[in-house]
């Protein structure tokens, strides 16, 4: 299935019907079907997915794009969270655009999980905003599959592997030890390729990062201050605020 993909019509504002978290527990053979929907996974688990074209291994930061009509069986390994979206697209013959059954997000993770939690909170109060963040989401994710492979869009594995893992754990403890184990390069390896291909330090890196996603929880939610630092990897709310006013010039608060 290395080279499958499912035809859909992009040149379309989407409509989403469904956007949530689950909690994936350990499984085997769970079957899925959506009669009329597409759906959008952000896994972070380990499984397989088979349908009747073959089986898939997926890995955590994988997106997989199901079509209307498509039955799915899942066999997850392990318990982890995924991020899933069924919308409804207008048929369009034949559809111009394509998207893969499964891919890996590299790099890209925090794009697409950012613009993943976007939508999930536009949904409740602004749909039509909501939609038009997820047609976004799904055209970057095609512009990204058919990116595969160039030299200039990819990034060292190790990287790759790091950023999704740092991206997967802001609310713990990161420690640089944890990602050269992660990521099979010696210490000064995996520093020197934060450095040449992303600018920065191994804990810039990190704390742009965390920034990130406050000032997203700070300006799209409501939840508690304190709550959004705990999410974020910070234990003193002190610091926290300190580190909001070095990076943005306001205090939390002052967000809302």
């Amino acid at each position: 299935m290395e080279n499958f993909f499912w035809r859909i019509n992009l040149e379309e504002k989407p409509n989403c019907h469904y956007i949530g978290t689950g909690i994936s527990e350990e499984h085997n053979n769970k079957t899925y079907c959506l009669p009329n929907l597409w759906c959008v996974h952000l896994y972070d688990f380990k499984g397989t997915l088979t349908m009747e074209e073959g089986c898939l291994d997926v890995h955590p930061g994988d997106i997989g794009f199901i079509p209307p009509g498509k039955t799915v069986t899942y066999a997850v390994y392990g318990t982890g969270v995924h991020l899933a979206c069924h919308f409804y697209v207008k048929a369009e013959s034949p559809p111009s655009r394509a998207l893969p059954p499964l891919m890996p997000s590299g790099a890209f993770y925090p794009k697409i999980s950012e613009a993943f939690h976007e939508v999930l909170h536009l949904h409740a109060t602004n749909r039509l905003a909501a939609d038009v963040k997820l047609w976004g989401m799904l055209l970057d994710a095609e512009q990204m599959w058919r990116n595969t492979g160039r030299k200039e869009n990819t990034l060292h594995p190790a990287l790759e592997n790091s950023i999704r893992y740092i991206e997967l754990h802001l609310s713990s403890r990161l420690r640089v030890e944890e990602l050269v184990a992660l990521s099979g390069v010696s210490h000064p390896y995996l520093i020197r390729l934060f450095k040449d291909q992303l600018d920065c330090t191994v804990t810039e890196y990190i704390q742009q990062r965390r920034m990130a996603k406050a000032q997203h929880l700070l300006t799209e939610t409501d939840q508690p201050v304190k709550s959004i630092a705990i999410d974020c990897g910070f234990t003193d709310l002190q610091y926290f605020n300190k580190c909001i006013r070095k990076a943005f010039g306001i205090s939390p608060r002052s967000f809302r």
